[in-house]
């Protein structure tokens, strides 16, 4: 995730602030939001080295990867634009 947040910041040109919500803060939200409540058993994902790897992809269906840098820069400009 700080790998993401540093390519975020380098998009943007400045520093993202970001917080730390924990299961416990999460199951409490996710009594009034659903999406916090999902969180909760996705929290792996943020807490222990999560490798997105796109290989099988190339390999079955001969697609590649976007670059996490374009997927960063083209989702960036939908938002400035919206």
């Amino acid at each position: 995730q700080a790998e993401l947040i540093s390519l975020v910041e380098k998009e943007l040109g400045k520093p993202v602030k970001t917080q730390v919500a924990g299961a416990f803060l999460l199951g409490f939200f996710g009594l009034f939001n659903p999406g916090a409540k999902e969180m909760v058993e996705m929290l792996y994902e943020f807490t222990a080295p999560f490798i997105m790897d796109g290989s099988g992809m190339e390999r079955t269906f001969g697609l590649a990867a976007t670059p996490m840098e374009t997927r960063i820069r083209e989702t960036l400009d939908w938002a400035r634009s919206h």
